[in-house]
C-alpha cells in the first residue's frame, strides 16, 4: 500500500471536485469540503475524506437532495428553525447560523433546531464557528440505536453526540469539547470496517454479546 501526504488545501479542492461531480451545487460542495479539510487538519479522520465517496453515493443514489435549498424562520424571539428539505446539514446550519450570532448576541441567549438534514459530520466543525464569533456554542444531535445497555445484546441508546465551544481572546476558540456517549465514535468503526481493518477490544459487541 502506498501513501500520499497532501496539504489540507489539496484535500479540501480534491473533495470539492469529487462532490461536484457527484451533482452537488457549488457552494454546497465548498461547504462540505471546508468541513472535510477540518476534519482530517484536526486528525478525525472519520469524517475527512472517509466520509466523501459516501456523500457522493448518496447524492447519486438520491438519499440526499443535490437540489435542496435550506429555509431558515424565526418562530420565537430566541429560537431559529432551518428546514435542510432533505438537503445536506452543513449549508443548512450555515443559513442558520447567518440568523443565530446576530440573535444571540441580541437577546443574550439563542437556539437552532435543523430538521430535514443530512449527517453533520463533527459537531466541534459547527460549535467551534460560533465560539470563533465571540459565543459558547453547544450542539446536540440525535443517533439510530447502536449501543446495548450493560449486560445487553441489542442495540437500545444512540450514540447521542453533543460538543461545547468556548470563546477565547480576538476570535480564537479556548477550549472545544466533542464526544458521543459510546466508548467511540460510530463513525470510526465504520471507517475500519471499510477499510477491512480490526478495532480494539472493548469497542463494540458480536450478535452473540461478546
Amino acid at each position: 500500500m502506498t501513501t500520499q501526504t497532501m496539504s489540507l488545501a489539496e484535500i479540501e479542492a480534491l473533495a470539492r471536485d469529487a462532490l461536484r461531480a457527484a451533482g452537488s451545487q457549488d457552494v454546497v460542495a465548498r461547504l462540505l469540503a471546508r468541513a472535510v479539510a477540518a476534519a482530517e487538519g484536526d486528525g478525525t479522520a472519520s469524517h475527512g475524506l472517509a466520509y466523501v465517496p459516501i456523500y457522493c453515493e448518496h447524492l447519486r443514489c438520491g438519499k440526499v437532495d443535490c437540489k435542496a435549498v435550506p429555509e431558515v424562520s424565526q418562530p420565537r424571539p430566541s429560537l431559529v428553525t432551518v428546514d435542510a428539505h432533505c438537503g445536506f446539514a452543513h449549508p443548512a446550519i450555515h443559513a442558520g447560523f447567518k440568523r443565530l450570532v446576530p440573535l444571540a448576541r441580541e437577546q443574550g441567549i439563542a437556539a437552532m433546531a435543523v430538521r430535514n438534514s443530512y449527517n453533520c459530520g463533527a459537531l466541534a466543525y459547527h460549535t467551534e464557528q460560533l465560539a470563533a464569533a465571540g459565543l459558547l456554542g453547544l450542539g446536540f444531535t440525535h443517533a439510530p440505536a447502536s449501543i446495548a445497555p450493560a449486560g445487553g445484546r441489542r442495540p437500545l441508546f444512540g450514540t447521542n453526540p453533543f460538543a461545547i465551544a468556548v470563546p477565547g481572546p480576538a476570535g480564537s476558540v479556548r477550549i472545544s469539547i466533542d464526544q458521543s456517549a459510546s466508548i467511540v465514535a460510530r463513525s470510526e468503526i465504520m471507517m475500519r470496517g471499510r477499510e477491512g481493518r480490526p478495532i480494539p477490544e472493548g469497542w463494540a459487541l458480536m450478535k452473540t454479546g461478546g
